[in-house]
């Protein structure tokens, strides 16, 4: 009979059982056996500051798994699969114990660095600073939060921001909470003309998970073009 065990980070060997864990997926198939088979990409031991991990464990012992974190939470979510959140530190170990009465035997653990996710940054109506912009585009866009050098699915929340534009030497600008234009700011940019500049700063984003505090993303400077 085959077993299929999925498995990408964690792993330990026992006589006759097996834990395993992943963040991506890998399948192996495994005879069966007294022993178990793995794969293990040793330098991808890590866990993000501020996200839920999500986290396999393959157990195939007869008494209750206890599994255990030194940083941060470890929960169970359904049989076998676990979210670690983790908001500070350096480095983390996952432990885990067979429940023997009222002792716990460990049978395994696993240390882990801890990372902070890449700082992402904003656009505004899908340009990134130093872009051209058209003004009707301008009017009616909006900003967004980009991570595309970071592999779990996060999403942001804009917190607020504001807009300044340079009128003969004197800085307007406009504050506004919320990733919408108001309508002062509306004003303000309807008074632009071709290649002036318009600045957008102060921009405080939050995960939504509300598990890191507020960031600040580098300022977008748009070039009014047409």
């Amino acid at each position: 009979m085959k077993t299929t065990i999925k498995i990408l980070l964690l792993l330990f060997v026992l006589e006759n059982n097996c834990v395993a864990q992943y963040n991506k997926v890998n399948t192996m198939k495994v005879r069966k056996s007294n022993h178990c088979l793995g794969v293990e990409l040793t330098n991808l031991n890590v866990l993000y500051q501020g996200v839920e991990n999500p986290i396999l464990i393959v157990y195939s012992g007869n008494r209750k798994l206890l599994v255990k974190i030194d940083k941060g939470t470890i929960k169970e979510t359904e049989p076998g699969k676990y979210v670690v959140q983790i908001n500070e530190g350096r480095a983390a170990t996952i432990s885990m114990y067979e429940v023997h009465g009222n002792a716990n035997k460990i049978i395994g653990e696993k240390k882990y660095r801890v990372l902070a996710i890449p700082k992402p940054y904003a656009m505004f109506a899908g340009k990134k600073s130093g872009d051209e912009i058209t003004k009707a585009l301008l009017l009616i866009g909006s900003l967004s939060v980009i991570n595309d050098n970071f592999l779990f699915d996060v999403r942001y929340k804009i917190v607020s921001y504001s807009i300044s534009v340079n009128f003969g030497g004197d800085f307007k600008t406009e504050n506004f909470i919320g990733d919408i234009l108001s309508d002062r700011q509306i004003v303000t940019l309807t008074k632009l003309k071709n290649n002036q500049y318009v600045y957008i700063e102060d921009i405080k984003v939050q995960l939504l998970d509300g598990g890191c505090p507020n960031m600040i993303l580098p300022a977008i400077m748009l070039r009014v073009r047409g």
